[in-house]
């Protein structure tokens, strides 16, 4: 009578993470899964990856990256990690081994992100119940391993603007790509999101309603991307064609090399960040409203800056040529 009562009871206390270590250390059968409601096929981490690389939709080079990646997760948590037995340890687990082996925050932070992303699917697909790793953080990145800031003056701006006058690249789109990423400080998703109807032509503003931060910004357009973009003016839709992300990069890529310049794409914010203070005479409150950064944000609680000028037009390289039509 007692082995019986111990033989029907002796789950009981257990949680079902208990259930999954001891079915992956062949504990227990088929049957006694079975028979305690737990699913036979329990799903792993590496059929969870699997599916994480169905939902890409990236660049092969992005590809390849985040290929490499997985290795190194699953060579950690290993392959066959039941999903519903992933805790937030093994998160730090992971965390701390990539670190003792060498890897910069930025790869580990890639790497925590990629973890996540395969987990949220499996969220979304009822497959877990939770996520034990949306809180994970990857880290700051210390100041030895942030890369150097470079800022180009005003005088290179306007080369690099003039340089891309009749270009080929990017479909003739590459001067107002430029005139975007160095004349108002947008990243490259900013741009290629931009819409003709976010165009104020009165004001001379363009609304970003699709940023990284997700809070909606305004930005001013000088006088030659005003003039630019009112020759191809159409009243909605996107400003830019379609075209793919690696794209664009790879073409302002091959423009700066034909001008000499080594730079990130990144350096074109940055770049427009100094000289719309130190050029243009932007007050710090006024340039982080342009830029949509989120130092100083309890100073843009108390402080508004007002759309009353267009600093944009104090950069050499956003002035119209003399002699050059204009319906600015």
């Amino acid at each position: 009578m007692a082995e019986e009562i111990e033989e029907k009871t002796r789950y009981q206390n257990y949680t079902g993470a208990d259930i999954e270590r001891w079915r992956r250390e062949g504990l227990l059968s088929k049957q006694d899964i079975e028979a305690l409601g737990f699913s036979p096929r329990i799903k792993t981490f590496i059929q969870a990856m699997e599916e994480y690389r169905e939902s890409w939709d990236v660049s092969l080079k992005e590809e390849a990256s985040r290929e490499s990646r997985l290795k190194v997760i699953a060579s950690i948590l290993g392959e066959q990690a039941p999903l519903k037995a992933l805790r937030y340890s093994d998160g730090l687990k992971l965390r701390n081994e990539l670190k003792g082996r060498g890897y910069k925050t930025a790869t580990i932070q890639k790497c925590i992100q990629d973890l996540k992303r395969c987990l949220n699917l499996q969220l979304a697909n009822r497959s877990i119940e939770y996520n034990p790793f949306a809180t994970l953080s990857g880290g700051r990145v210390p100041e030895h391993e942030k890369p150097n800031q470079k800022a180009l003056t005003d005088t290179e701006v306007s080369e690099i603007i003039g340089k891309a006058d009749g270009s080929e690249l990017l479909g003739g789109w590459l001067k107002i790509f430029l005139l975007m990423f160095f004349g108002c400080g947008l990243r490259r998703s900013e741009a290629m999101d931009a819409r003709w109807e976010n165009v104020n032509w009165e004001e001379r503003s363009l609304l970003l309603t699709r940023t990284k931060t997700h809070t909606p910004r305004k930005v001013g357009l000088g006088k030659l991307l005003y003039y630019e973009l009112i020759m191809r003016r159409k009243d909605e839709g996107l400003i830019f064609p379609a075209f793919h992300p690696d794209t664009v990069s790879k073409a302002i890529k091959k423009h700066l090399d034909k001008c000499g310049i080594k730079m990130r794409q990144h350096d074109m914010r940055h770049t427009y960040a100094t000289l719309i203070q130190q050029k243009a005479g932007a007050k710090p409150i006024e340039a982080m409203a342009r830029t949509g950064h989120r130092d100083m944000r309890m100073l843009s609680l108390y402080s508004h800056g007002k759309f009353d000028r267009i600093f944009e037009d104090e950069l050499e390289f956003m002035k119209v040529p003399e002699g050059q039509a204009s319906k600015a």
